[in-house]
């Protein structure tokens, strides 16, 4: 849709009968996206709202990195994965760097 700036694309699946007639199990799958993604001055908010989470994602990784080689260190690697926490912070690292990479490759793609 032009004046809301968004479009839209629709995939429709129709199954079929051996008499050729179609069944009860048809999809459409209809999704939009907003192909100008800073635009508007609120959307340079959500920019620099963007590069603040990530800069603090990136601070949580290099204090999980600090304590992992201070452990290291002090009691060796089963020091460090002894505690269930240490693995739950990895796991929340490691999902929210690849949301970050995802979301990158998002707006390069969206550049191109």
């Amino acid at each position: 849709n032009g004046e809301f700036e968004t479009f839209s694309f629709v995939v429709l699946e129709f199954t079929f009968g051996q008499s050729g007639m179609t069944e009860k199990r048809n999809t459409a799958i209809i999704q939009s996206a907003k192909f100008e993604l800073y635009k508007y001055p609120m959307d340079y908010v959500r920019l620099a709202l963007e590069l603040t989470w990530t800069y603090l994602v990136a601070w949580s990784a290099s204090d999980e990195l600090y304590d992992l080689i201070t452990t290291v260190r002090s009691g060796g690697f089963g020091a460090y994965f002894s505690s269930v926490w240490n693995y739950l912070d990895i796991t929340n690292i490691a999902l929210v760097f690849s949301y970050i990479i995802f979301r990158v490759r998002y707006v390069v793609f969206i550049f191109d």
